[in-house]
């Protein structure tokens, strides 16, 4: 943990001694904005998750007994994960940790890593991972009834390569696609969709996660190419009026590698880092309001491992 000043000279350096405390993937949901989630990223499977209490700055450890967790990327009441080894059986499973529910599912229902599991009133929604051959295999929107634990898969009439889960709420569940849809899905299986030209093409099994400015709104930044800096940032927009829209803050360069680290709902701000590419050296972090209007910058070393910002 490196102590910065607001001019980014570099006060302090200290060791983290949990040896079960490193690099992190962080995630936010609007249902509980006094924590965030963190778990290790993609490669690096452990039996615990953390959060951290926005308001009291602290951490906390969460142990889950014979699991490998690869995600916790929700949204809703409780706390979900996705294991990909339970012990004995070393099956795939949708856990529910605050009521130690376990749903086993088979491998071609597998979601989409760290695309959010959306608990709704009595459903479990989410995208999973598909192939572009297998009929039986292709991406959908996956509907598992929490009482019987059955699983059912929805998918649009003309077949995008991959859905995203964005958010869920009650009933209803908002999914987009890479053929450049929006969908509002209801757990009976009907289903709105809008077309939006800024979806069109866009690489959303290797986006940043969401950050939700209130119950109806979030920001994202989206790969729209090859590169790294091929990149847009995106508003979403959830109820009756579903849109996406493309959002152009003071402080977007294009050209420039951005990652959304998190959002404060009690300060009300937003922590971004800015390099030339994901392997540069130097950049910026940046500090904006909840309209991303930056509030101030400050440079840092190695802006890419930065993981996350107590300001």
């Amino acid at each position: 943990m490196t102590t910065l000043s607001k001019t980014g000279k570099e006060l302090k350096t200290e060791a983290i001694a949990d040896p079960d405390f490193y690099q992190m993937m962080l995630s936010q949901k609007g249902t509980d904005p006094r924590h965030i989630y963190a778990h290790h990223p993609d490669g690096i499977e452990a039996d615990h998750f953390f959060t951290y209490d926005l308001k009291r700055g602290t951490f906390t450890k969460h142990e889950v007994p014979n699991t490998a967790i690869t995600s916790v990327a929700h949204y809703g009441k409780d706390v979900w994960l996705e294991s990909n080894a339970s012990k004995p059986k070393e099956k795939i499973q949708l856990i529910n940790v605050r009521a130690d529910k376990r749903y086993p599912i088979v491998d071609r229902l597998m979601p989409v890593f760290d695309s959010p599991i959306l608990e709704l009133d009595q459903t479990i929604a989410y995208a999973n991972n598909g192939t572009e051959d297998d009929p039986e295999g292709a991406a959908g929107m996956v509907l598992l009834d929490q009482t019987t634990g059955k699983s059912r898969v929805i998918r649009k009439v003309d077949e995008p390569y991959a859905y995203t889960a964005l958010y869920g709420a009650k009933e209803t569940a908002y999914f987009a696609t890479t053929d450049g849809v929006m969908i509002r899905l209801k757990t009976d299986g009907t289903m709105q969709q809008k077309s939006f030209s800024v979806l069109d093409d866009v690489n959303y099994w290797a986006t940043e996660p969401m950050r939700m400015i209130n119950k109806q709104t979030g920001y994202q930044i989206i790969g729209t190419g090859e590169n790294d800096t091929d990149q847009r940032l995106v508003k979403w927009t959830f109820g009756q009026a579903f849109r996406v829209e493309p959002v152009r803050p003071d402080f977007w360069q294009e050209g420039n590698y951005y990652r959304y680290l998190y959002r404060n709902p009690y300060k009300k701000t937003s922590y971004f880092t800015e390099s030339k590419t994901s392997f540069s050296g130097k950049g910026r972090l940046i500090v904006t309001d909840d309209n991303l209007k930056t509030l101030r910058t400050i440079p840092v070393e190695g802006a890419n491992g930065v993981d996350f910002v107590v300001d």
